[in-house]
């Protein structure tokens, strides 16, 4: 287990004690390693796939007990591969799929940031790959284009001449 994955999967132990039970569980009484169990038990360790480097150790990172999923981050990932934004490059599509292999083989979830990666073109085939777990948003930018969409709604109705007529941004 790593010190990482110790964290989530071993809390509130901290610092030596931490490192020495995430190399190895026996050191730790049963009472503690029970309360640990049962007190993680809902956590979930989740490791960002965002770089080429990441892809070349994604076996020492499955290697890790603790590994629930694999999260793809598409802008980063398309950069450290020399294709920034093409996520329908063939070289993007091939590491997708690699990476959904590996963390699927190793009973890993594998899922990708949506507000990146595309549409229902690109996305279906990963699913149908094995894909099974997908970040649509994030909440702050949800809530920020809910809210842009009811000012603009506001300053349009009130006959303000400068409210956008398109999807441009309020600033909150």
């Amino acid at each position: 287990m790593t010190a990482v994955g110790g964290a989530v999967k071993l809390r509130p132990l901290r610092g030596q004690r931490l490192a020495q039970a995430a190399a190895d569980l026996s050191v730790l009484e049963p009472a503690t390693q029970e309360y640990t169990a049962n007190r993680s038990a809902d956590n979930v360790f989740v490791v960002n796939i965002e770089s080429l480097p990441a892809m070349e150790n994604l076996d020492a990172i499955l290697a890790s007990p603790n590994v629930d999923a694999l999260l793809i981050g598409p802008h980063d990932l398309s950069v450290s591969l020399g294709i920034p934004e093409r996520y329908d490059d063939p070289k993007f599509d091939a590491a997708v799929r690699g990476i959904i292999e590996k963390g699927r083989a190793a009973g890993a979830g594998v899922g990708i940031h949506l507000g990146h990666a595309g549409g229902d073109e690109l996305i279906r085939p990963w699913m149908e790959a094995g894909m099974n777990m997908l970040i649509y948003s994030a909440d702050v930018a949800a809530f920020a284009r809910q809210v842009t969409g009811f000012l603009n709604d506001l300053r349009s109705q009130l006959g303000d001449p400068s409210a956008p007529s398109g999807p441009e941004d309020v600033v909150i």
